[in-house]
């Protein structure tokens, strides 16, 4: 039976992680699929103290016809598509997509940087005595978050958008929950999860 999934190449070893549905962590939003980042510590080689966007890596998803889709990074040879077609059960020619975007970036990448660390990167600001930090990654990912971390009596808000956010956008209350009434998309998608907080 084919099956989604993600994999990493790790040291020209394949690491692949179909996904069956059986388990309760690493899950992405879609239900039906891992999510790199929240797998990563569950199945790393024993050891490792690497980051998950660490090593090349990429998914396989099924279409709504059944047809099997690899994503990865342009890093991985295509030397592994076969066993990564074995490893995944898949029956149909897969279509491969070489994703260059940030979201498939790797060491081996030359603009490969790491995250925002409030704890180191933000040190200037937490030290200036900053409440509030907002963080917008822009870096084309393909999925959407926004967490808030609360160091040092400051509050750190990350937004990481699904896409490019095509424009300035604007952190002011007022106007922000404005442009929500009006129903200005990129306002509800990317700052409601805030709004929700209550962020002032």
């Amino acid at each position: 039976m084919q099956k989604r999934g993600v994999f990493w190449v790790i040291e020209d070893e394949l690491l692949a992680i179909p996904f069956d549905g059986n388990v309760s962590f690493g899950i992405a939003k879609s239900g039906s699929n891992f999510n790199h980042r929240l797998l990563w510590d569950y199945v790393k080689p024993k050891g490792c103290n690497r980051p998950f966007d660490y090593y090349p890596r990429g998914r396989v998803e099924i279409n709504k016809r059944g047809d099997p889709v690899i994503y990865m990074s342009p890093q991985i040879s295509e030397a592994f598509i076969q066993q990564i077609t074995e490893c995944f059960g898949l029956i149909r020619n897969p279509k491969i997509h070489y994703d260059g975007s940030l979201h498939y970036k790797c060491h081996l990448d030359r603009n490969y940087q790491k995250k925002f660390n409030p704890q180191s990167d933000g040190k200037p600001l937490l030290n200036a005595g900053f409440k509030k930090i907002i963080v917008v990654h822009l870096d084309n990912r393909q999925y959407q978050e926004c967490n808030i971390v609360n160091k040092e009596n400051s509050t750190v808000y990350n937004i990481v958008p699904y896409g490019d956010l095509k424009g300035s956008l604007s952190i002011d209350r007022g106007l922000t929950l404005g442009r929500r009434e009006m129903g200005y998309e990129d306002t509800i998608r990317f700052l409601g999860f805030f709004l929700e907080k209550g962020m002032s």
